[in-house]
């Protein structure tokens, strides 16, 4: 038998995306940097049209700014994406909900993408915490007890 041994540093990971309540998908310093982002680019976003139970996103970096695709922002040292309007037409609660994917590439046949798979969150400005459990208040003992 031949083993052949992964190397830690080789391994591709996967990166985490948050949807700010403005609006913005923001990437985090890593991904901007795996995704060599500058100002100059753009980014597609799209969704499986041959299967509608797929509700990932697909997402195609651009090395120029494309027609129809989102323009890629800076604020700072962070990148981002103004998809406020894309995400009202999907109907994903940013405002209300804490919304993040997980990005990860696809090399189809030579075809770089990247998939977006959103992750389960929690609701913004509410305290998810469920109600911890009230303790009953102690019996005082009474002379019959002693």
């Amino acid at each position: 038998m031949k083993i052949k041994f992964f190397k830690s540093h080789e391994l591709e990971k996967p990166f985490r995306l948050s949807v700010h309540r403005s609006g913005k998908l923001g990437f985090t310093s890593e991904a901007a940097k795996a995704l060599e982002l500058t100002q100059e680019k753009s980014i597609s976003i799209g969704q499986n049209e041959e299967d509608e139970s797929d509700a990932r996103l697909y997402m195609v970096v651009h090395e120029t700014v494309e027609d129809g695709a989102f323009k890629v922002a800076k604020a700072g040292a962070y990148f981002y994406l103004p998809i406020k309007l894309l995400l009202d037409n999907l109907q994903i609660p940013y405002e209300t909900e804490s919304i993040a994917f997980k990005m990860e590439k696809v090399n189809d046949g030579g075809a770089i993408y990247y998939r977006l798979t959103r992750l389960e969150n929690e609701k913004r400005g509410s305290n998810v915490n469920e109600e911890e459990p009230q303790e009953e208040p102690e019996e005082e003992e009474t002379e019959d007890d002693i």
